[in-house]
């Protein structure tokens, strides 16, 4: 797709205008291509909207996706967690865990006690 092309359907989308309206655009330059996007776009009824500020709502709801966006990303692993306060990553906790202590399974608990006697308790009652 050459540059003409990009350019006037850019042109066309910014004045409602799909890609096939986008080749009935007459000009050499821009100012003449926005022109013609603005009458065509009237004659076929789709005058853009003027744009206007977002109101409170909206930004809010912008900031609650965002926060959601972060969190699923936390809770999945995606992205580590920044401290806003220090830039550092944290997790949940805090920092690092220490290892978790090694116990003895059943079956070695159970040799231990019967080679040991422990298990003999109960014959002196």
């Amino acid at each position: 797709m050459n540059e003409d092309v990009e350019i006037r359907r850019a042109v066309a989308a910014e004045h409602g205008l799909g890609w096939r309206e986008a080749t009935f655009l007459i000009g050499e330059d821009l100012e003449t291509l926005e022109r013609s996007a603005a009458s065509l776009a009237a004659l076929l009824g789709r005058e853009r909207e003027p744009e206007r500020e977002p109101t409170l709502f909206e930004h809010l709801e912008v900031e609650k996706r965002a926060r959601k966006r972060e969190l699923y990303l936390l809770l999945t692993g995606q992205v580590p967690a920044r401290d806003p306060s220090s830039g550092r990553f944290v997790g949940f906790d805090g920092g690092a865990r220490t290892s978790v202590p090694v116990t003895e399974s059943h079956e070695q608990t159970l040799a231990r006690v019967l080679k040991t006697g422990e298990a003999n308790a109960g014959h002196k009652l």
